[in-house]
């Protein structure tokens, strides 16, 4: 991979093949799962029956995530350019 997405995201060189992933990794799928865990916490009754807007709450944390990507993938566009 070119040394630009390194220099202009979070990834790491060995992001692709090392299955042993950071204590920054580790955080940074813990905040994933916490936005998501926070929303099922926030958006749903007692009974376990959902509230209205538990999937718009999950849809802007899968949404933060596809910004990140989108940076990653622009950085990679504009290294090679």
């Amino acid at each position: 991979m070119s040394g630009n997405i390194f220099d202009k995201t979070e990834l790491e060189p060995d992001f692709w093949v090392n299955s042993n992933i950071s204590a920054k990794q580790v955080n940074q799928l813990q905040a994933k799962l916490g936005c998501i865990s926070d929303c099922h916490k926030t958006f749903t009754k007692p009974d376990g029956s959902k509230i209205k807007g538990r999937g718009w709450c999950k849809a802007g944390c899968w949404l933060e995530t596809a910004a990140k990507v989108a940076t990653a993938v622009a950085a990679v566009i504009i290294g090679t350019k």
